[in-house]
């Protein structure tokens, strides 16, 4: 859609353009007579420039408005993130910025731009990139010539030319946007080493979500036997050592400056006797700087990611708990603030560890399982003041996400199809048998075998907090303690 308002700054004739807000709704539900209409005029725009420049000497170069900028984004995302349409859209804001700087247009002419993509929901604010980085790729585009960066300068009244853009102007136009920028956050869990990077803006000192650039997730088992001697070891800081230098280089690669990388450990790294060492050692060997967070902190930056997912007419309770390794947050509140919050000592690896794990062999048996059960429903007990409150439940991080792609039988992991799904007891409880029934036989479609070992005991955990509030289903929320750190931050505790 991009490209195609992009044409309307490339005609003098407004009937294009004013087609196009006569019919904004019509467009958004794909009605197929009025997207032919705007096809068909779009390339009658563009064939003009090409019969009067067969040889794109003049006139056809103008077809590039935006294009600069757009591949030089493009090509630093690695053409992975966003579409050649939001790009060509950004391209245009930065060569009317551009024009604006040069005094060929006022403010209410690029306002009014902006306006145009708006109408269909399209980001135009640009992103604050380091010139270092995002000037070279700019001068690398094709349409440039002895080594100058070329774009497409619109005036007021319609008339485009191609002109030479100096860097210290590249500068002043990216500096504009310093409150669009990207950050990264890092959970350090018992069981997972996740990253997450998100094109964000500020305002004022509220960070706002935009975009996710990047998601990752590494089984690393940080806290295997941290249950049994309050101690990380060796092979378990290494591995994920390993994860955190992949993920610094990725996070280099964007550029992310120190400030904006949130690092936070959770249960695993808490418990551990020796925690101050493996801080120690991440951050002199990648000099990512790690928060060890209390539980309560854990509960707190979950909340607010799962909040984010919800408008600010939702005004329901929600009470949100993190099944995670070592630990379970429950945080109740709603669109205005958390009421209650608490973190239990129960996780999937420390109860797999404690039932269900005997010199390095894992046994389900059912006995072991029941045993796990009245583990779970004692410590549950502590969550009696929250039994009178009226609220929706919300479930996130990898056993209660499992559940989904299980029953999903996904082969390749969809978050959108998971975000914000119903998932039943009866469906836990069905999960739960063919756990049991295939862990040691097959392969499950939609569980990752890298954390086949804790899934049994993750989904009791989960079954159990369901019937503990005599609830028939729970909303899985994506959103969790990665977007709340992306949003909040982290205090070191």
């Amino acid at each position: 859609m991009g490209e195609l308002l992009k044409h309307s700054f490339l005609t003098k004739n407004k009937s294009y353009l004013e087609y196009i807000e006569n019919n904004v709704e019509k467009i958004k539900n794909l009605d197929n007579e009025v997207l032919e209409n705007i096809v068909e005029q779009s390339i009658r725009i563009k064939k003009h420039y090409v019969d009067i420049d067969p040889f794109e000497k003049r006139e056809r170069a103008f077809l590039n408005l935006g294009h600069t900028y757009a591949h030089a984004l493009e090509s630093f995302f690695d053409y992975k993130v966003y579409t050649h349409g939001e790009a060509v859209t950004k391209g245009v804001i930065f060569d009317l910025e551009l024009a604006l700087l040069r005094g060929k247009i006022d403010t209410k002419y690029l306002e009014r731009a902006r306006n145009i993509f708006k109408l269909f929901n399209i980001d135009t604010n640009l992103i604050c990139l380091p010139g270092d980085k995002f000037i070279p790729l700019m001068r690398k585009d094709k349409k440039n010539s002895f080594n100058k960066i070329i774009t497409i300068l619109l005036d007021s009244e319609g008339h485009l030319s191609k002109t030479e853009v100096q860097e210290d102007e590249i500068i002043r136009i990216i500096d504009k946007y310093k409150n669009n920028f990207l950050r990264a956050s890092i959970d350090i869990g018992t069981n997972s080493c996740r990253l997450l990077i998100a094109e964000v803006q500020k305002d004022n000192e509220i960070i706002n979500f935009k975009k996710e650039i990047y998601k990752d997730l590494e089984i690393v088992k940080l806290g295997e036997d941290v249950n049994k001697n309050k101690f990380l070891k060796e092979e378990a800081i290494e591995r994920t050592l390993k994860c955190l230098k992949k993920y610094r280089e990725i996070i280099d690669k964007y550029s992310i400056e120190d400030k904006n990388i949130i690092c936070f450990a959770t249960s695993a790294t808490r418990d551990a006797n020796n925690r101050d060492y493996f801080i120690k050692k991440v951050y002199d060997e990648t000099k990512i700087k790690i928060n060890c967070i209390s539980g309560e902190e854990e509960a707190y930056i979950n909340f607010k990611g799962v909040i984010s997912s919800f408008d600010r007419n939702f005004k329901e309770n929600i009470l949100v708990f993190d099944i995670g390794g070592g630990s379970t947050e429950f945080t109740l509140g709603n669109i205005n603030g958390i009421k209650k919050k608490i973190s239990l000592n129960i996780g999937s690896v420390r109860i797999t560890e404690k039932f269900f794990l005997d010199n390095g062999i894992y046994n389900y048996c059912e006995e072991n399982r029941e045993k796990a059960k009245e583990w779970v429903i004692e410590n549950l007990q502590e969550l009696e003041g929250f039994k009178n409150e009226n609220f929706t439940l919300i479930g996130v991080a990898g056993t209660t996400t499992t559940q989904v792609s299980v029953r999903e039988k996904m082969e390749v992991y969809d978050s959108e199809k998971i975000h914000l799904s119903c998932l039943t007891s009866k469906e836990i409880n069905d999960n739960l048998n063919l756990f049991i029934k295939n862990i040691n036989k097959q392969e499950i479609k939609g569980l990752d075998p890298k954390r086949k070992d804790v899934i049994i005991g993750g989904t009791i955990i989960l079954k159990e907090i369901l019937e503990y509030f005599k609830k028939d289903f729970v909303i899985v929320s994506e959103n969790d303690n990665l977007m709340g750190a992306i949003l909040e931050g982290v205090e070191n505790k």
